[in-house]
C-alpha cells in the first residue's frame, strides 16, 4: 500500500512537471512588444493598481484556447503569487487593453507642448485687448453692466478654451509664434477687410471682422506650422516680412492715392496681398536657409534700418513731395531685408542675440538724436539734423552689435578631417622583416571624418 501511494505521488509530481512544461511565456500586448509587465511601466498603465507594491505580471499559453496570468506583489515581506486563467477571448480582450494604453502613454510622453504656454498667454491676452470689448460692441450692447460681464467672460474664455483644447495636444513653439502672429495681425487684416466688403463699413462691422479674423488666422497659423513642420525661426520670419509687406500694402495705396480717393476697397486688397505675400516670401527666405529666432530678429532690424535710413537723405534734399518719402522707405526696407539675408547667411544667432542686436539699434538712434538736440536751438528747423543723426547712431549701434556677436554666431564648416595614427607594433614588423601566420597589426591607421 505504502509502495502504491509513492508511486501516485510520483506519477502526479511528474503529470504537474509535464503540464507547467507546457506553458510558454508569450506578450502581455498585442504587439509583441511587452513580454513582462514590470512596477516602472505599471505605474504608467494603472493595469493592476489593486494589487499592493505590484512587482511584475507574465502571461503563459498552456494550450491553443487555454491561458494563464500570473501577477507578484509584496503586500508585506512575503512575495506572493496570483494565477488567473483566462480563455481565448479573455486574452484577446487583455492584450488590445495593455495595446491601447501603452498607446496612450506613448502618446502623451511624445507631446511636444513647449509653446503652450506662451500661446495660451498670447490668446488671454488678445482676449483681454481686443475679443473682450468688442463682443459687446459689435453686439451694440447699451447696458453698461452687460458689457462689463461680457468683457469678463470673454477673457476668461480667451485661458479656459485653449487650455483645455490642448492639454493632449501637442503645441510647439513655431506653431505658437505663427498662431499668435495670425491672432494680432489678423485684427488689422480684418478690419482692411472690412473696406473691402462696403468701402464705408459701419464701426460694428468693422469690430467683428477684426475680431473673426483674427481667431481664422490663428487658428489657421497653428495649423499650417503643425502641417508643414515649420521651425520656430521660420515661424517668425515669416511673421517679419509678413509685417514689411504690410507695411508696403500701405505704403503703395498711398503711391497711388487711394486714401485721396477715399478707395477702401483698393487700400484693402493692397495691403491684404502684399501682407500675404509677405508672409510666402519669409517662407521662401528660410526655405534657401536654416533661421533661428536670432536670424529673424536681425533681419527684422536690417529691414527697419533700411527703411529709416532713406529718410534722412530724401530730407537733405529738401522735397516736399511725400510720395518720395514713402517710395524711398519702401525701397530701403526691401533692400534691408535683402541685406539682413546676406548678414545672416551661415549665422546662429541666438534669441537673446537678436534682441540685443534690435536694442542696440534703438539706443543708438536715441543716442544720436539725444546728441543732436543738445546742441541745436529751439528756434531753428533741424529736422534734417535729427533725422540725420539718429539715422547714424541706429546704423552705428546696429552694426556694432553684430559685429560683437559674429564670431560666437558663426556656424562652424564641416570640412573634411583625416587623422593618421602610425602603429609601433607595425613599424617594427616591417623593420624585422618578420612574417606571422596570425593576424598581423596594420602599419597605418586612418580615420576621415566629414
Amino acid at each position: 500500500m505504502k509502495h502504491l501511494i509513492g508511486f501516485l505521488a510520483v506519477l502526479l509530481c511528474c503529470q504537474s512537471f509535464k503540464v507547467n512544461a507546457q506553458e510558454k511565456q508569450i506578450p502581455l500586448d498585442s504587439n509583441g512588444k511587452i513580454g513582462i509587465l514590470d512596477s516602472k511601466l505599471e505605474q504608467k498603465l494603472g493595469l493592476f493598481s489593486e494589487y499592493p507594491n505590484f512587482m511584475e505580471a507574465r502571461l503563459f499559453q498552456i494550450n491553443d484556447t487555454s491561458y494563464v496570468l500570473e501577477v507578484y506583489y509584496r503586500p508585506g515581506r512575503d512575495l506572493l503569487k496570483n494565477r488567473w486563467p483566462l480563455s481565448l477571448e479573455g486574452i484577446r480582450t487583455f492584450r488590445q487593453k495593455v495595446s491601447s494604453r501603452l498607446a496612450e502613454t506613448t502618446s502623451h510622453m511624445a507631446l511636444d507642448q513647449d509653446g503652450r504656454s506662451q500661446w495660451i498667454a498670447g490668446l488671454m491676452a488678445l482676449s483681454l485687448g481686443y475679443y473682450g470689448w468688442a463682443v459687446p460692441a459689435s453686439l451694440d450692447v447699451d447696458n453698461g453692466k452687460v458689457g462689463v460681464a461680457l468683457y469678463m467672460l470673454t477673457g476668461s474664455a480667451g485661458f479656459y478654451i485653449p487650455y483645455s483644447a490642448t492639454r493632449n495636444r501637442s503645441v510647439t513653439d513655431a506653431a505658437a509664434t505663427l498662431s499668435l502672429y495670425g491672432g494680432s495681425r489678423g485684427i488689422a487684416h480684418g478690419i482692411v477687410f472690412a473696406s473691402l466688403v462696403d468701402n464705408e463699413p459701419a464701426e460694428r462691422g468693422v469690430l467683428a471682422s477684426g475680431m473673426l479674423f483674427s481667431m481664422a488666422e490663428s487658428f489657421a497659423g497653428f495649423q499650417l506650422a503643425n502641417r508643414l513642420d515649420l521651425s520656430s525661426g521660420t515661424s517668425e520670419v515669416m511673421g517679419v516680412v509678413g509685417d514689411f509687406g504690410m507695411g508696403l500694402g500701405f505704403g503703395t495705396a498711398h503711391l497711388f492715392d487711394f486714401y485721396d480717393q477715399e478707395n477702401g476697397r483698393a487700400i484693402a486688397t493692397s495691403v491684404l496681398a502684399e501682407s500675404g505675400l509677405g508672409m510666402w516670401a519669409g517662407y521662401r527666405l528660410a526655405c534657401q536657409q536654416p533661421y533661428t529666432r536670432g536670424d529673424a530678429r536681425v533681419l527684422s532690424a536690417a529691414g527697419l534700418l533700411g527703411a529709416y535710413l532713406p529718410l534722412a537723405l530724401v530730407d537733405v534734399s529738401g522735397t516736399d513731395n511725400k510720395k518720395i518719402y514713402t517710395a524711398a522707405s519702401m525701397a530701403g526696407s526691401v533692400a534691408g531685408l535683402g541685406f539682413g539675408q546676406h548678414l545672416v547667411k551661415d549665422k546662429d544667432f541666438s534669441t537673446g542675440q537678436g534682441n540685443l542686436v534690435q536694442l542696440g539699434q534703438l539706443a543708438g538712434g536715441l543716442l544720436g538724436l539725444g546728441a543732436a538736440y543738445l546742441v541745436t536751438s529751439q528756434n531753428q528747423d533741424n529736422s534734417i539734423l535729427y533725422l540725420t543723426a539718429s539715422a547714424v547712431g541706429a546704423a552705428t549701434g546696429f552694426w556694432l552689435m553684430v559685429r560683437s556677436f559674429e564670431q560666437t554666431a558663426s556656424v562652424e564648416d564641416e570640412n573634411l578631417s583625416i587623422q593618421v595614427h602610425v602603429n609601433p607594433a607595425g613599424v617594427l614588423r616591417l623593420a624585422t622583416g618578420r612574417q606571422s601566420s596570425a593576424k598581423t597589426s596594420p602599419l597605418l591607421q586612418v580615420n576621415c571624418v566629414f
